[in-house]
């Protein structure tokens, strides 16, 4: 997953807001290549730094955050382009508008819901062997129903006799008790 983005200038990035869906989920990974900001359009979704972190999700106020939105208007001023943003679930745009030199890349593809195994990975061996954990146990738990359910011959069910006698079946039905029921796959005495 993060060999072909090293490869091509391109960088991994998790979506932390709903400000994207339904295109992009929270927990995707998306994967930002690198664009000449002049050949951004209305309709492309870029990754680029917030003018204004305070108005982001970072959890870091030393880092600027990075933000993946779709541009809705290019705005050509004596400064440069202006791009004009808005997440996908947003009623308004992004303030401020973003200048093209804060661009980081456009969105090339990106995997849903990736990012929260990238997420547990990185938080380290606890949240894995939990994980695992409650794998083994639901594993052992199947074992035991399928094993279980193997046991009912060896329970005097079956249809083998253990003193010598003839083996039921060759013409006569099977005798069972009147209380208990028939067991699943077989047809009840005498029908």
């Amino acid at each position: 997953m993060s060999v072909l983005p090293r490869v091509t200038g391109a960088q991994a990035l998790i979506v932390l807001s709903g400000s994207m869906e339904p295109s992009i989920p929270v927990g995707s990974v998306v994967i930002a290549r690198p664009v000449d900001p002049a050949a951004v359009e209305v309709g492309d979704v870029i990754t680029f730094e917030h003018g204004d972190p305070a108005q982001t999700d970072s959890f870091d106020p030393e880092l600027t955050p990075l933000v993946t939105h779709r541009v809705v208007e290019v705005e050509e001023t004596g400064e440069g382009s202006l791009l004009h943003t808005r997440g996908d679930a947003n009623d308004v745009p992004d303030d401020p508008p973003v200048p093209a030199a804060d661009v980081r890349g456009e969105v090339w593809y990106h995997i849903p819901y990736f990012g929260y195994a990238q997420q547990a990975m990185e938080q380290g061996p606890t949240l894995m062997y939990v994980l695992a954990g409650i794998l083994l146990v639901f594993g052992l738990w199947l074992l035991g129903v399928a094993l279980s359910d193997d046991g009912d011959d060896e329970d005097g069910g079956g249809d083998d006799d253990e003193d010598g006698g003839e083996a039921v079946g060759a013409g006569e039905p099977e005798a069972r008790p009147a209380a208990t029921p028939p067991r699943a796959g077989t047809r009840p005495p005498g029908g």
